[in-house]
């Protein structure tokens, strides 16, 4: 009998949430070994960034100044770009891991080093590539800001504004309303598509090393273009998992960034300002503490980009579309078999009912439930915003009718308004919709998660009262509810455990996508239990060749054609069918299976 199948979550594609989820599971179970490789190839930074100061005095020591720079440029340039080919690598390590844990062909960290290193100026070529992508863009921002200005200067006759009246293009606003008004307008269009299109490439290559860094056969280049590849139908998938990967990460530098500061603030208050020792120490700390932000903050960076490039991968590829406990064909004999994974990518908690009725849920996690307040914080700031636009109104048409001795008294009035009227939009927003929608606000609904009762049932009034009355504590500065959900067992922040709730994963009835069936296979089909013995095909083998028959139209053509004809030989090996019927093509002959599944289990 087959084996289960390994880590059956990543069977269909990832959530952005539950894809930053997998990452900071993997990341805590295995922390020592992505803490000891990110240390490592932090130091290769800090490394560089610690020996230029010497080596340059040094050699202006020593040497003409001439001569020195003319040493010291060429011999930074070799140095840095080693040194930044060593980190990538060390980082590439990190996903590397990862990729093999979850096709459950674990990699120990040595191999994984000793691959990656081994690329290192392949690694440099990568990010030399990136490097004039990214300035190319840039340079034709600054062609288009500069193309547009000349524009509008023409159309107010700016330049000769300028010539005669350093503020005569003030002046030619002023005179023109509509241009001025166009003029803003255009400006914050080229900030808005400038943010857009540098989000949109960022996301294309967001793993443009990872390829490199896991497959043997890749070169350089064609790890850009895989990138590239890869993201193709799945930009803004990728955008939110950066969004969200990087928002968990805003706790550990604030963290940092508060000890840095308190560390200055105490030194230099002791010595001065003028104690050059001290301000030495105050620098190294301060360097120090910036390293080991990086320490922390990579490999969770890592781990969550090996998981994305594996669920793109298995989007466009369909990695794990297959059959188990077959050989594939090019696997060698006394291989090892496929070690299967204990982890659990997402937590699960039972909970037993008031009717005694045990229930399972998944727990939301950290990357969904930073993704729900993203986008709740935002629909709460855009109601914050229109209260206080419309209030300012309003407010201004009051004053005007009041007398000066009370003006005063009004003012204070209308301030105590507005910030009980900003703290009613912003807890009332989340105990409105927790109440009325059964756990779920916005945010929470496009997360799919939602807060219950510790028991199970949905959330009352008085729950969602707590929740959002200790949110502001939770959320300051986005680290006492992360640390709270990260640490505790049911990943519970304070609102939670004193509200007695629970964030939940939806249970997803999903959505069967249509599947085209041909005349050939239903026909097929209703031979197939004469020709074969349907009953040896397990039920992980039918959501294999089901998930394969929604999601083939989405593959890339090589992908689709390699599975499919793939899929047909394990599905006939698995069935005792010695031949597939001429005239079949490996599409037809697995509709059939898909069919014939069905009727025999009916």
């Amino acid at each position: 009998m087959p084996s289960p199948l390994p880590y059956p979550e990543l069977l269909q594609p990832l959530s952005p949430g539950n894809t930053v989820n997998a990452g900071v599971r993997l990341y805590r179970a295995h922390f020592k070994e992505y803490s000891g490789i990110a240390i490592t190839t932090v130091l290769w930074i800090a490394m560089l960034l610690v020996l230029a100061v010497p080596i340059a005095f040094i050699f202006y020591a020593v040497l003409p100044a001439a001569i020195a720079t003319l040493l010291i440029l060429p011999l930074g340039l070799i140095l840095s770009f080693y040194c930044f080919g060593r980190y990538l690598a060390g980082s590439a390590a990190i996903s590397r891991l990862v990729f093999k844990e979850l096709l459950a062909e674990p990699e120990t960290p040595k191999d994984a080093k000793q691959f990656t290193h081994t690329r290192t100026w392949g690694f440099w070529v990568i990010g030399l590539i990136l490097f004039v992508l990214f300035s190319a863009l840039i340079i034709g921002v600054y062609l288009a800001l500069a193309i547009f200005l000349a524009l509008v200067f023409s159309s107010i006759r700016g330049f000769s504004a300028l010539q005669n009246n350093p503020f005569g293009v003030l002046e030619e606003l002023v005179r023109n309303p509509a241009t001025a008004i166009a003029f803003l307008l255009g400006i914050l269009a080229l900030v808005l598509l400038f943010t857009i299109a540098w989000t949109w490439v960022a996301a294309r290559f967001t793993i443009a090393e990872l390829p490199y860094g896991i497959e043997p056969e890749t070169k350089p280049a064609d790890s850009v273009g895989r990138s590239w590849t890869l993201t193709e139908t799945n930009v803004w998938h990728t955008v939110m998992v950066l969004f969200v990967s990087s928002l968990i990460m805003v706790p550990v530098s604030v963290v940092l960034q508060i000890v840095s500061s308190i560390l200055q603030i105490i030194l230099v208050g002791l010595s001065g300002t003028n104690n050059s020792a001290v301000l030495t120490v105050v620098y190294l700390a301060s360097f120090a503490l910036g390293m080991l932000g990086i320490v922390i903050t990579l490999p969770i960076a890592q781990a969550i980009k090996g998981v994305l490039y594996f669920d793109l991968r298995n989007r466009r590829e369909g990695i794990k579309l297959q059959l188990q406990n077959d050989q594939p064909p090019d696997r060698v004999p006394g291989d090892a078999d496929p070690v299967l994974p204990t982890l659990e990518l997402f937590k699960k908690v039972t909970l037993l009912t008031p009717e005694s009725v045990e229930l399972e849920f998944i727990l939301a996690g950290i990357g969904n439930r930073a993704l729900a307040l993203l986008i709740d914080n935002l629909l709460v700031l855009l109601g914050i915003s229109l209260f206080w636009f419309f209030g300012t109104l309003l407010a201004t048409q009051v004053a005007t009718t009041l007398s000066p001795d009370r003006y005063a008294i009004a003012i204070l009035w209308f301030v105590a308004i507005a910030f009980l009227g900003t703290f009613v939009i912003s807890a009332g927003y989340f105990v409105l919709f927790e109440t009325l929608r059964q756990g779920q606000t916005p945010g929470k609904r496009f997360a799919q998660i939602r807060v219950i009762r510790d028991d199970g049932r949905p959330i009352g009034l008085t729950q969602a009262v707590l929740r959002a009355l200790l949110r502001p504590i939770d959320d300051t500065f986005l680290i006492v509810g992360a640390v709270l959900i990260l640490f505790d067992q049911n990943e519970k922040r304070l609102g939670d455990l004193v509200a007695g709730t629970l964030v939940i994963q939806e249970t997803q009835v999903r959505m069967q996508r249509s599947i085209a069936l041909s005349d050939s296979a239903q026909s097929l089909a209703r031979q197939l239990p004469a020709l074969s013995d349907i009953t040896y095909l397990q039920p992980d083998d039918f959501a294999v060749v089901r998930e394969f028959l929604q999601r083939r139209d989405f593959l890339t053509p090589k992908a689709r054609t390699d599975l499919s004809m793939n899929l047909a030989r394990q599905v006939r090996t698995r069935v005792h069918l010695e031949t597939i019927p001429p005239g079949v093509t490996s599409d037809q002959f697995l509709e059939a299976i898909y069919l014939a599944y069905q009727t025999n289990r009916t």
